[in-house]
């Protein structure tokens, strides 16, 4: 991993987020890097994954599928608390 671009948002706040995760695509993308995973903080609750996590790590897999089964790229989804994190890896495969 060679960059994190964190950012703030809200559940209310869909729009934004999804300008903010353009632009961060764009960049990354401009420099050649691939997605690898996102994280988000549940600060008031424990870490468990709720099904809006669930939906979002769906929607990262589907957009860094690619065009082969081949070509997978795995995608890391880490959810941090102040005194524990979930840490879910969805699909390990040996490169």
């Amino acid at each position: 991993m060679k960059n994190a671009y964190p950012f703030r948002s809200r559940l209310h706040d869909a729009e934004l987020t999804s300008l903010i995760e353009e632009e961060i695509r764009n960049t990354f993308t401009a420099k050649n890097m691939v997605l690898v995973g996102w994280y988000h903080s549940h600060p008031e609750t424990i870490a468990t994954p709720t099904l809006r996590d669930i939906e979002a790590q769906l929607d990262y897999e589907v957009q860094i599928k690619g065009p082969t089964v081949e070509s997978y790229i795995p995608c890391v989804g880490i959810i941090c608390c102040k005194t524990f994190f979930y840490f879910s890896i969805i699909h390990l495969k040996n490169y």
